[in-house]
């Protein structure tokens, strides 16, 4: 069972202090994947366990419990490129 959110625009989503401070906006994609934090954090306050949501949201077990465990959804919702490797052959990406 797949959540489908397509009006999320009113729905105040809990962030934390520092965010609270420098007003991020979120894009569509990341306020569903607050979304799915969201309702996943309800299944198991509900008494679901972790293999049960796992099966019905169609993710990984320890992607679920990461996101049970998290204190703060805004920063889990943000994909972080700044680990990325790069290529020694970036600096020549125009000229090949």
């Amino acid at each position: 069972m797949r959540i489908d959110v397509t009006n999320i625009e009113n729905v105040e989503i809990p962030i934390g202090e520092d965010q609270k401070e420098n007003k991020i906006t979120y894009t569509k994609k990341q306020k569903e994947k607050q979304e799915l934090i969201l309702a996943i954090k309800e299944e198991t306050k509900k008494g679901k366990s972790i293999r049960r949501i796992a099966i019905e949201y169609k993710l990984n077990r320890k992607t679920i419990s990461k996101y049970i465990n998290s204190k703060d959804i805004g920063t889990i919702s943000v994909y972080d490129t700044a680990n990325r490797y790069y290529s020694y052959l970036d600096p020549y990406k125009d000229e090949i």
